[in-house]
């Protein structure tokens, strides 16, 4: 009897955790998502050739404690993590984007894509323009829109 009770509030107890982990989550994502859209809608837009970017291999890092969701639950939960924690190597490419004003001032764009470079390469020579949207108040704070590189 006292399993069963031990093992409900164990359940409930990691119900719980999750639940706060999932809402911290989206929190974040929200808070980067409204960032974005302040961004486009008030910022100036620099519709970029795409032949002014290049790309730099930025090596492979290794990232210590990634955690990757595995589809244990009920007892087989208690058996071994919901998340299982690895170090996994991942490919990083720089997209350097830059730009010449009707003033003459030279402007350098730069974004980090957890990418290969040859396909990050390929698949920016495959596009015609880029659009960077920039804050009109802070020329550093930029948002370079890659979102044809995940469709």
């Amino acid at each position: 009897m006292y399993y069963f009770i031990a093992i409900l509030v164990i359940g409930l107890i990691i119900f719980l955790l999750n639940k706060k982990l999932k809402s911290d989550s989206s929190s974040l994502s929200n808070v980067k998502r409204t960032t974005i859209e302040k961004i486009k809608n008030t910022g100036t837009v620099i519709e970029l050739d795409a032949n002014n970017c290049e790309v730099v291999k930025n090596d492979t890092i290794l990232k210590h404690g990634y955690y990757q969701s595995s589809s244990a639950y009920g007892l087989k939960f208690l058996k071994r993590a919901k998340y299982r924690v690895e170090d996994r190597y991942q490919v990083q490419s720089l997209l350097i984007c830059r730009y010449v004003n009707s003033k003459g001032i030279k402007n350098k764009f730069v974004k980090q894509v957890n990418m290969d470079s040859t396909l990050l390469r390929v698949k920016i020579n495959m596009q015609k323009k880029i659009n960077i949207y920039v804050n009109n108040m802070d020329s550093d704070d930029y948002y370079i829109d890659l979102d044809f590189l995940y469709s």
